[in-house]
């Protein structure tokens, strides 16, 4: 077939550099194919399509801003508002994989796939600034989907994801103090991987209104029997608590965390424990009530609580 022809006479990615996979990737006549191949009938085709993506976000430059606005909305259709139309727990677990590529504050690599190489590397920085705030509704709408996703790797993708949105609020004050040209980027020697931190910004207005919707969907968790999953729960409710600009307001702290939080402070897991606890004492010192609540007295009761209850064993169980 003629679309077979054309696909042959591509270069392989791996003979490819940077700024090939680049315009490539981002062309219209290769990137609207693999977007409407994402919602193909045949599972085979949607799981190479976010392959593909997945490769290209690696190699990429600035691809957040390139490929999120088109993706996100396919994803939050493909996790289904009452009925997940993708049935495939494979892809369902790469598209949160891919979303939280993203969105995520690690560097980025401006590298052929598994090259360091003069001819694979760019040398050039490429700073770059993703703003969340438009995309906050169906992140959150896709992480309150994937927490409820019976597959629990994907339950634990999801509450990376609430990791990494908590972050951007957290780099948003820092990079609201400089403008976007001010950030730090270092050049690399040919031979050396070129690296430069993503600025990812969003600010609190555009996700507080979630903090409610975003904690119940961690605290169905709280209970999951797989105690990794009750790690990760506890580790996306820190983060969403000790954001600079915190998602969960005082007065839910008060009235909604507290209250929900003693099923992990008796956890029949030491590990799920040892995490909520160690959240605990941080929240002791970070949480602040401008309002004069007293969240102090209660987080110290639930820690007292917790670590002196003896009925408690130290059953971590083998559940991944």
């Amino acid at each position: 077939s003629s679309s077979s022809s054309s696909s042959s006479s591509l270069p392989s990615p791996s003979l490819m550099t940077p700024n090939e996979i680049e315009e490539f990737i981002l062309s219209s006549t290769a990137q609207q194919p693999l977007l409407d191949l994402l919602s193909d009938s045949a599972e085979k085709c949607r799981n190479h399509a976010i392959k593909i993506f997945m490769a290209a976000a690696r190699v990429i430059r600035d691809p957040g801003n390139s490929l999120l606005p088109k993706l996100l909305p396919i994803f939050v259709k493909r996790a289904g508002s009452h009925v997940v139309e993708e049935p495939s727990e494979e892809i369902r677990l790469m598209i949160v994989q891919l979303v939280n590529q993203l969105i995520s504050l690690d560097d980025h690599r401006v590298c052929g796939p598994g090259e360091t190489t003069d001819h694979h590397c760019s040398t050039h920085p490429f700073p770059s600034t993703l703003r969340l705030d438009a995309f906050v509704p169906q992140l959150v709408s896709l992480i309150c989907r994937s927490l409820d996703d019976p597959y629990h790797e994907i339950k634990k993708a999801a509450c990376q994801t609430v990791i990494f949105l908590s972050r951007s609020i957290q780099n948003g004050a820092l990079a609201s103090a400089a403008p976007p040209s001010a950030a730090v980027t270092t050049t690399a020697s040919p031979s050396v991987i070129s690296k430069s931190p993503f600025i990812v910004m969003t600010s609190p207005s555009s996700a507080a209104p979630y903090g409610e919707r975003l904690f119940n969907s961690l605290q169905a968790n709280f209970a999951h029997q797989h105690y990794r999953v009750r790690v990760s729960v506890v580790e996306a409710l820190h983060a969403l608590i000790t954001s600079s600009n915190s998602i969960l307001s005082a007065v839910q702290m008060e009235s909604l965390v507290i209250p929900k939080l003693k099923p992990l402070a008796t956890d029949p897991s030491q590990v799920v424990r040892d995490s909520l606890f160690t959240s605990v004492a941080n929240w002791l010192v970070k949480v602040y009530d401008p309002n004069g609540n007293d969240l102090k007295e209660r987080l110290e009761g639930l820690d007292s609580s917790g670590s002196s209850d003896t009925s408690v064993g130290n059953n971590n169980n083998n559940n991944n």
